[in-house]
């Protein structure tokens, strides 16, 4: 199980990290982004120098080489550690304050490694190799050393965590927020780790006798936290983009929505319509099929109901709305009060869908404009809102599409 958590959290990691170096190409002068970027990087290296040591107790003793490689995974995670508190440092301070913080936070870095690299040096074969199966209680010299590794990686997630809150109600960038909120979740669920391990290993100590599989419980905590964090750490850079997709998704259905009562209220007055470009697709459809009428209008109703249009689709969306209140203006002389009234009790949309699409029958037969008191239908909008708009011509062009089935 540990093996599956670790291996996909290894994989987020490197994306996260992919991420970030292309940030940091964009703008390398930035400490911040120096720090986060090498604290993806010191991660990643120490989760994949973690995953290369899986099995490797099953030879007793261990290997020294697959020693020296979980030691160097454990150092690794500590200065990965150590440069995601660099990026809050740079990102919260003056630079010269800053400096002088990391410089501090930059020599217990220091000491940590030292102590706990010389207690691994110092621990026997059998030591290490029953510490690398967390039999903690037969390994004194590497139960020492995975507590200053525990230790001092606690001190860096805690400074990260109280960080993330603290700054989190501060700030007034959602998504900068929400990466701190989501961070702070992840580096407080890995102080919990880093206390249960600390727990295990003394406990474990005193008591002399293997409590349970350790690997039971910080699996799931290493499996929450370090995705978590690292997701924290990447979404103020990627979040607005996510926003913008959801805007222009949101943009795309509702265009796409009005494409009935639109069509339908500017086909006999084309005048209202504005020509905008047209996609790719339909341009490469004329240059392909020129004077082919089914081309045409393959590419003519794709550029108008289902073209991603990325570039302009608010504008799209805007005009789309302002043509179909021209059109329905100037379709007003033939449209019947009488049939407007008689469908109200049904609510004004539906009174609205059947005065138009009566309208527009008697102005395709030719007939002339009925007669009546005009002044009960409403002319037009009363909100300059495009929201409010499109949430009232969609409810309209529901109730036409339902009146005038294709």
């Amino acid at each position: 199980m540990i093996d599956y958590v670790i291996q996909v959290t290894a994989a987020i990691a490197a994306l996260c990290a992919g991420y970030m170096i292309r940030s940091l190409v964009r703008n390398p002068r930035n400490p911040a982004l120096w720090g986060a970027v090498l604290a993806m990087v010191f991660l990643v290296l120490g989760i994949l120098l973690g995953v290369a040591g899986f099995g490797a107790q099953r030879n007793v003793p261990l290997h020294p080489l697959d020693w020296c490689v979980s030691v160097a995974s454990h150092v690794a995670t500590m200065t990965g550690g150590y440069m995601a508190v660099l990026l809050f440092l740079f990102s919260i301070n003056e630079r010269a304050t800053a400096w002088r913080k990391a410089r501090r936070h930059g020599l217990v870095l220091l000491c940590a490694v030292v102590l706990a690299v010389g207690f691994a040096s110092l621990a026997p074969p059998m030591d290490y190799t029953e510490g690398f199966s967390a039999r903690y209680a037969h390994a004194p010299w590497t139960s020492a050393y995975i507590m200053v590794f525990t230790l001092y990686l606690s001190t860096a997630v805690g400074t990260i965590a109280v960080l993330s809150w603290r700054w989190s109600r501060l700030s007034t960038e959602p998504w900068i927020r929400r990466g701190m909120v989501v961070g702070g979740i992840g580096d407080s669920i890995a102080v919990v780790y880093c206390c249960f391990k600390v727990g295990y290993i003394g406990t474990s100590v005193i008591s002399g006798a293997v409590l349970f599989k350790e690997g039971d419980v910080t699996a799931w905590l290493i499996g929450a936290a370090l995705p978590m964090g690292l997701i924290g750490l990447t979404v103020p850079g990627w979040g607005p983009a996510l926003s913008a997709l959801g805007r222009w998704l949101r943009r795309h259905r509702a265009h796409r929505a009005l494409h009935p009562l639109w069509h339908a209220l500017t086909e006999p007055f084309p005048h209202v319509r504005m020509g905008l470009d047209p996609s790719r697709f339909s341009e490469w459809l004329d240059r392909r099929f020129p004077g082919n009428r089914l081309a045409r209008r393959l590419g003519t109703a794709w550029n108008e109901r289902w073209a991603p249009h990325w570039a302009d689709m608010d504008l799209r969306l805007h005009l789309r709305v302002v043509q179909i209140w021209d059109a329905r203006r100037a379709l007003l002389d033939h449209c019947d009060p009488a049939v407007y009234q008689r469908a109200l009790p049904g609510g004004p949309d539906r009174a609205e869908a059947e005065m138009l699409a009566g309208a527009l029958r008697r102005l395709r037969a030719g007939d002339p404009p009925p007669l009546g008191d005009r002044s009960a239908i409403p002319t037009g909008s009363d909100s300059t809102d495009l929201a409010e708009n499109v949430r009232w011509l969609r409810r309209i062009s529901r109730r036409y599409r339902a009146l005038t089935p294709a």
